[in-house]
């Protein structure tokens, strides 16, 4: 008989794959029967209807007739969103019945919550920003949303996370229907939208913040984030650095009195605050990273971004040759995922053994190249969202294996309060090709699965097997209400043997290779090289000239700064670079001489040559100017140097600290000048460049000059209500302000703005020949319109457009 499984959560491909090549609303019912053809025809009459309202008005009809399911008081029940799965994953519950029960971790009844859990969609969890100004009122606020989730009898839950100090992570659990329609809960919605996109808060899985977490970053440590895409806990790495050197240091700027910023202090980017290097082969993937980072605006400094194949990360080597070991060192590795199977539960369908079996040569080769990396004393943190034993505990055994007396597992469960499982010393492997289970190699080797490895199975040495029950596991049901996922943590005692002076390792039999930079070529060049003699090849084959033409643009795309190129970059100081540049800015602004000029940075982009190299295509002055903490600019330095044996593909990295201001046409808009205006205020400017907004509030403390006071509220609100973000001299209601305006030359400055309560706030400016300008970016124009307490009018369409924008969101 056909079963009927409507699956909400299929994608269109995947829906195109599954129903033969139908569309993907037709395709989302699966192995139709007379249930399916009724669907299918009622979609169809949907799809039939004249017009959007008329399809809007059949579906409402339909909704109003059926009405919502009752409870057995005659009662709607509220939204559940729990996904039925219609027919479960044979191989998937042998595999973990073997590898979950018959080992102990889990009882029958364990087993049953375990399969419950999984089916049910993931709480909403996240942590706040501890340096964040917001952070206090965020938790207060919280704390609001708890006692009135408390009050409403409990289908709410708001809560902190009892095992993350100073209640900085949080659980809220509620249907989604009451989240954004209930008049209490509502506003709730809007409250985590606004402080995620400011950065104050971070969406994340609850399983997905612990090994962060076990990383136990201080202050000044050196870290690598190995595989950090989407970049989750590159953020929390950076907040934890961050909070590290607050705790220990103190700031070295105070804030002013009255005065609104992001952090709750300045951080003293001129001393040796830490790094942390986010890396990610993908640089699709690199992008979603670097999105994520800037939330944090002010932590940005402290992070670099770099492409790289993990297994053959670059060592990192100063000036004088020498390599620069990193003291925390995240392996967030690829991985099967199946512990992420509450959010991606099409996962159900496609689960089999052989993913594992594939991945683990590889999990293993990036957990070789980080030890190789890891100074003496550092630490070293192993995890997965997988359940396999395949990918967790053989890796970590294999890892072990690779290095005596150089890596030693330390007891993950006694240094976090989770409530977590400890990993297992036996396990079954499963072959791929018959889905049998096999406990030894001998056994699989007798029933013919070639498929499978030594290092798969359990370690036949018994002080080996004992060191895997320090591992963590989170298992979902009994014990926590989150996601799979597995963490070990080794710590470096002793450097390990370079690979020519390795022995035991029998790679002819099928043991993973490991990459030692000191005596392997440049694999990835090597990569590069290989993927550019298929692109040209592919213009050689070219059939007619459209074709030649797509292969040539694609092959000029590639050299130009695609995917291959990765958008490397190369950072030269800015007072080696161009001497006349920083002069102009201390004259023009006043810097004072504590500014680590050092720091600031050139960047200049780099493209592929035909023979797979890279190369400088241009000397002049770049566009934009950059900031790096002192740590990540020695970093990018070294790393981007011709010293460094394999150069560093850094893709970002720096906050932009100065913009070169061409002020064109639209700056003398305001106003009402046309473009022969605009030229003259730029022939009257001294220094071409301005300060970029989010650079602001690090720079304030060192600028002296071309500040402006925009002392009345009405001035500001006048300004920021303008279409142009602007107000002329002759409209400037404060006669000081017009005079400190006016006394300037035409070129950046640094307006500070009064708010509706009389504290001020620091923002990029531009004084043109008749008018003040605020250049912020529209992403951030209204957050700085509510921090200066200035509401728009209801008729302004932008506003309009963002409240809509956040209700959808």
């Amino acid at each position: 008989k056909a079963t009927v499984s409507v699956l909400n959560w299929c994608s269109a491909d995947r829906c195109s794959a599954a129903c033969g090549g139908t569309s993907s609303a037709l395709g989302r019912v699966i192995m139709g029967g007379k249930g399916a053809k009724r669907k299918l025809a009622e979609r169809k009459t949907d799809g039939d209807a004249e017009s959007p309202q008329e399809r809007k008005r059949v579906k409402a009809e339909k909704k109003e007739k059926k009405g919502p399911p009752l409870d057995e008081h005659g009662n709607p029940k509220p939204r559940t969103d729990v996904r039925v799965h219609a027919k479960p994953n044979a191989a998937f519950e042998k595999f973990y019945r073997a590898n979950l029960i018959d080992t102990g971790l889990l009882s029958e009844a364990g087993w049953e919550k375990f399969l419950a859990t999984m089916a049910k969609p993931l709480p909403t969890t996240f942590w706040i920003t501890p340096t964040d100004a917001a952070a206090r009122g965020v938790k207060e606020t919280l704390h609001e949303y708890r006692r009135k989730a408390e009050a409403g009898g409990g289908e709410v839950v708001v809560r902190p996370l009892p095992w993350v100090a100073d209640e900085a992570a949080w659980f809220i659990d509620a249907p989604r229907a009451v989240l954004r329609k209930d008049p209490t809960f509502a506003q709730l919605h809007k409250f985590l939208i606004h402080h995620t996109e400011k950065g104050a808060i971070s969406r994340q899985e609850e399983a997905s913040m612990v090994p962060a977490h076990l990383l136990g970053i201080e202050t000044g440590a050196r870290c690598l984030d190995m595989c950090a895409a989407p970049g989750s806990k590159t953020a929390q790495m950076l907040s934890m650095l961050a909070a590290a050197n607050f705790k220990a240091k103190g700031r070295g700027f105070p804030a002013e009195e009255g005065e609104v910023n992001q952090l709750l202090g300045r951080i003293d980017y001129g001393e040796d605050e830490g790094v942390v290097v986010a890396n990610d082969l993908s640089s699709e993937r690199v992008d979603t990273l670097v999105h994520q980072i800037k939330r944090l605006k002010k932590l940005y400094p402290l992070a670099v971004f770099t492409s790289h194949d993990a297994r053959y990360f670059p060592t990192l080597r100063d000036d004088a040759g020498a390599a620069r070991p990193f003291t925390k060192i995240l392996c967030d590795v690829m991985c099967g995922g199946d512990g992420t199977l509450r959010k991606a539960p099409h996962m159900w369908r496609q689960w089999d053994a052989k993913e594992s079996l594939k991945l683990h040569p590889m999990q293993v080769q990036i957990a070789l190249r980080a030890a190789r990396l890891l100074e003496i004393g550092g630490r070293l943190v192993y995890s997965t969202c997988s359940l396999s034993p395949i990918e967790n505990e053989a890796a970590v055994a294999h890892i072990l294996k690779r290095t005596p007396n150089t890596l030693r597992l330390v007891d993950a469960r006694k240094l976090i309060g989770i409530a977590s499982h400890p990993g297992t010393a036996a396990w079954k492997v499963m072959d791929p090709k018959t889905s049998e289970m096999y406990a030894t190699l001998a056994d699989a080797r007798a029933a013919g699965a070639d498929a499978l490895r030594s290092y798969h199975f359990p370690p036949t040495d018994p002080k080996l097997a004992a060191e895997l029950t320090k591992c963590l596991r989170l298992i979902p049901g009994e014990r926590g209400d989150y996601g799979g996922f597995f963490v070990a943590v080794f710590e470096k005692m002793a450097e390990l043997p370079r690979k020519r002076d390795r022995a035991g390792v029998d790679e002819a039999a099928g043991d993973v290779e490991e990459f030692d930079s000191d005596c392997d070529g440049d694999v990835e060049l090597a990569e590069r090289q290989t993927q550019l003699s298929k692109y040209r090849a592919n213009v050689d084959r070219a059939q007619n000239d459209i074709e030649k033409a797509k292969a040539k643009a694609k092959l000029e795309r590639v050299l130009g700064g695609g995917d291959l190129a990765r958008e490397v970059a190369r950072y030269t100081p800015l007072p080696e670079a161009f001497p006349g540049v920083l002069r102009g800015m201390v004259e023009s602004f006043g810097i004072s001489g504590a500014l680590p000029v050092n720091q600031l940075l050139c960047r200049y982009h780099l493209e592929l040559k035909e023979d797979g190299s890279l190369y400088q295509p241009h000397e002049g002055v770049p566009n934009r100017i950059l900031f790096l903490s002192k740590a990540a600019a020695d970093v990018v330095r070294w790393g981007t140097s011709s010293k460094n044996q394999r150069p560093w593909r850094i893709v970002s990295g720096g906050l932009r600290i100065l913009v070169r201001d061409r002020m064109d046409s639209k700056a003398g808009a305001a106003e009402g000048e046309g473009e022969g205006s605009a030229k003259k205020a730029t022939a009257e400017a001294k220094f071409d460049s301005r300060f970029a907004q989010e650079a602001v509030e690090l720079v304030r403390p060192y600028v002296s000059k071309r500040i402006v006071a925009v002392g009345d509220f009405e001035d500001t609100l006048r300004m920021l209500r303008h279409k142009d973000k602007s107000i002329a001299f002759h409209d400037l209601k404060s006669d000081a302000t017009h005079e400190a305006a006016t006394a300037l030359s035409c070129g950046g400055c640094l307006l500070s703005l009064t708010t509706s309560t009389g504290q001020h706030v620091y923002v990029s400016g531009l004084r043109t020949k008749h008018a003040l300008n605020v250049y912020v970016d529209k992403h951030e124009i209204g957050e700085l319109r509510r921090l200066c307490g200035v509401l728009m009018p209801e008729a302004d369409a932008p506003a309009e457009d963002a409240a809509k924008a956040e209700e959808e969101a």
